[in-house]
């Protein structure tokens, strides 16, 4: 049996039976269109000696696919019978590849990150053309922010927090590797993730500290960023992190978090307060938990990613704990079914695969694979999503396929899934 994310799962045969549902649209709802790396001005030829026309572009993903389009004859002008094409010295298009007749060529290309184009144009005069490069780019960057690189640490937790950059939906894990009883132990951290903002919450051991933020999109591809801290404790006894109750971490807007400070029933306490909304300064002091049940509420009103501190300062030490609050979107469920649609569509598989919650992800993969020759035709027959039931950590969305001419429904689950993304997780 299969368990994805608190859903009970299913058998492999029942898993096959369920596949046999899915299916993509009947169009090319759901198909990411190539994005335009460089697009030429229509190119003349003119009388004489040949026309040399040279272009210098960037892409930010050398990694990425991509094609050359030669659009012959662009804005109504005459075709070129006799021209060449160059792609950082390595040519592209030659002269058997033009005549009158051919409207467009098409080839694929690799890039750099900075790349040289050539077009010479030769023949009669009059005739034009437009070079066009575009493919499906990553751009995937990321970068921690704080704690700063080589910095020494005082408090026994530390927020990871830092940002990506990224054309596609994206998700980021956070790991620590720490030193215990004198070994390196590896530790991944649930991080929150809101548009390009990260942020995740260790505990940390005395001594060296390394961070590692891992960022991967929908294509798979993967970036990530490290660095080295130190944790020396202040005092040195001070080992133990301090986390206060707050409820809930991560929602919908508006969110009430409720935050606790039962610290205040200390008559010690000289000092607590909580800067919620993470501005630097306090919303709430020592006398807003001060009365039964010694608990303060703040709401979020918009989405964000936002770090909560709490301070307490009992008997002259003061303990520090920032708590990451993740104020997240609604997930668009209909988007996310068309893009497994229109994957399904194309036979697909890896592509598939990337809107299946990673811990269904294997099981579905055999069964795809199984069906790869099958699946363009099953794709047809699936309709629309509804979304029916919407809750932070998952979802629910009813849908349709036609089968021996009858509408049959069924459910689509989807989850949160530990990157942050959201995905199905059963079908």
């Amino acid at each position: 049996m299969m368990r994805c994310s608190g859903f009970v799962g299913m058998s492999l045969s029942a898993l096959v039976l369920s596949v046999s549902l899915l299916g993509g649209p009947a169009g090319a709802q759901g198909v990411t269109a190539p994005e335009v790396v460089y697009r030429s001005s229509a190119l003349e030829r003119t009388a004489g000696a040949p026309n040399v026309y040279r272009a210098v572009f960037q892409t930010c993903d050398p990694d990425g696919r991509f094609r050359l389009v030669l659009d012959n004859g662009a804005d109504g002008g005459q075709r070129v019978s006799s021209a060449s094409v160059s792609l950082n010295g390595v040519q592209v298009l030659g002269q058997r590849d033009f005549n009158q007749q051919v409207e467009q060529l098409v080839r694929p290309v690799g890039l750099a990150a900075s790349n040289t184009l050539e077009v010479r144009l030769a023949g009669g005069p009059g005739g034009r053309v437009r070079v066009t490069v575009d493919g499906y780019m990553s751009c995937l960057r990321i970068r921690i922010t704080s704690p700063a690189p080589g910095s020494v640490l005082r408090e026994p937790a530390a927020v990871v927090e830092g940002d990506v950059e990224s054309r596609r939906p994206v998700g980021v894990r956070v790991r620590a590797t720490l030193t215990l009883r004198g070994y390196p132990v590896d530790l991944y951290i649930p991080t929150a993730v809101s548009g390009r903002r990260f942020a995740a919450r260790a505990d940390l051991a005395p001594g060296a500290v390394r961070f590692v933020a891992v960022a991967s999109d929908d294509t798979g591809r993967t970036a990530e960023d490290a660095i080295s801290v130190t944790f020396q404790p202040d005092p040195p006894e001070y080992t133990r992190a301090w986390r206060p109750d707050v409820s809930p971490t991560v929602g919908f807007a508006p969110l009430a978090v409720t935050f606790d400070g039962r610290a205040a029933r200390g008559g010690g306490v000289e000092l607590l307060d909580l800067d919620a909304d993470g501005d630097g300064r306090p919303d709430f002091s020592l006398t807003d938990f001060a009365s039964p049940p010694h608990q303060v509420t703040y709401t979020y009103q918009g989405e964000g990613l936002y770090v909560a501190t709490m301070s307490v300062r009992d008997l002259g030490l003061t303990l520090t704990s920032r708590v990451p609050i993740n104020v997240i979107p609604r997930p668009d469920l209909p988007v996310i079914w068309n893009g497994l649609r229109a994957a399904l569509a194309r036979a697909d598989v890896e592509g598939t695969l990337g809107f299946v919650a990673e811990e269904a992800r294997d099981r579905y993969r055999r069964v795809f694979e199984d069906l790869r020759a099958d699946l363009p035709a099953r794709a047809a027959a699936l309709q629309d999503a509804t979304p029916l039931r919407v809750e932070p950590e998952y979802a629910t969305a009813g849908t349709t396929r036609v089968r021996n001419g009858q509408v049959e429904g069924f459910l689509i689950h989807f989850v949160r899934d530990a990157d942050g993304v959201w995905r199905i997780a059963s079908m």
